[in-house]
């Protein structure tokens, strides 16, 4: 028998697994599921997936925009827009929220009480700066708008943290799947919105220079909240 080459080799296995694949589809749509049930905890897990891949094409284009701001010119809008953050009254003026229940997902709906100049890039990345060395944060995704962090701890805690700029009015949205919203408030006297799940996930969503969401799995609320009071 003569020796096969790698690109035949190639073409053989992708028509192989081409095959394989739809006489496995064909299985699936022929099983009797009728007698079948599935549990609110796989559906909530599906659900979540589900938004997972719908919201790819998003975080493409989220990476895929340029990276390239001027440092000096950042730097500058960071000292100006810091300090005018710390004066009360502009910093009262984003504290107006509203929270509706769709049929999949809870929208927090951020609405300031008048037109202010806010940030249009990531001028300044804030990241948690009271954690111990055993915690690591990693860099999941960055463009101009938005940043998102990994932060995993030693005891298999894992949290998502992102960081986005915002219009006068923005929605994100959460699932709504066993959930319990909490109005509370951060160190600052920022108001922010506490999201918990049955499975002991937690969610905390508030506004202050920018969009802030705290995702976190095997993480307790006051983990959560000393990761937001401790972001630099």
């Amino acid at each position: 028998m003569g020796r096969i080459d790698d690109t035949t080799l190639s073409i053989v296995l992708k028509l192989a697994a081409k095959a394989s694949l739809e006489a496995d589809v064909e299985m699936y749509k022929n099983l009797d599921v009728r007698g079948c049930t599935v549990s609110e905890r796989v559906k909530r897990k599906f659900r979540r997936s589900l938004a997972w891949e719908l919201g790819r094409p998003t975080r493409r284009r989220i990476i895929a925009v340029t990276k390239h701001v001027a440092v000096a010119c950042l730097a500058v809008c960071t000292l100006l827009f810091g300090a005018a953050m710390c004066i009360e009254p502009i910093r009262a003026a984003f504290v107006e929220a509203v929270i509706t229940w769709y049929e999949d997902y809870i929208g927090f709906r951020f609405v300031q009480a008048e037109a202010m100049e806010y940030p249009t890039t990531i001028e300044h990345v804030y990241l948690p700066g009271n954690l111990s060395e055993e915690w690591v944060v990693t860099e999941v995704a960055y463009s101009p708008t938005g940043i998102i962090h990994r932060i995993t701890g030693p005891n298999d805690e894992n949290i998502c943290l992102e960081q986005l700029v915002r219009a006068n009015v923005f929605e994100t949205t959460v699932d709504n799947v066993d959930a319990e919203i909490e109005e509370t408030e951060l160190n600052n006297g920022t108001k922010a919105y506490l999201t918990t799940y049955s499975m002991g996930e937690n969610t905390l969503i508030w506004y202050g220079n920018y969009l802030f969401k705290i995702a976190g799995k095997n993480t307790s609320k006051e983990m959560i909240y000393h990761i937001a009071n401790g972001l630099r």
